[in-house]
């Protein structure tokens, strides 16, 4: 998911910097190392969203919907819009050479 939105920015300003270039090679490096290890590591789900969603349930259903919805999927797009925004930035921004 990291790399989608850098992606289409990069794809739609036609920016070819050596900067944007080199922050999106990073950045695909990353993503598949961490696609690999997760993909690799994991069998079903993981143990502590099993836990955490017993102890969500204690509370009910509509509790444990928007629990983990706050909890799992918010927190997980904060961090990704956090990770990306360098990228981001370059991939918008960045002028040919490297500029100081």
């Amino acid at each position: 998911m990291f790399l989608i939105p850098n992606a289409v920015i990069w794809i739609i300003n036609k920016n070819t910097t050596q900067t944007s270039i080199a922050s999106n090679v990073l950045l695909l490096i990353y993503t598949l190392r961490m696609s690999i290890y997760n993909f690799s590591r994991h069998e079903g789900e993981e143990w502590r969203y099993q836990h955490m969603r017993e102890d969500m349930m204690k509370n009910g259903v509509k509790v444990y919907y928007v629990l983990s919805y706050l909890l799992i999927y918010f927190t997980q797009s904060i961090f990704q819009i956090l990770i990306c925004c360098p990228v981001l930035f370059l991939a918008i921004f960045s002028t040919p050479g490297f500029n100081a």
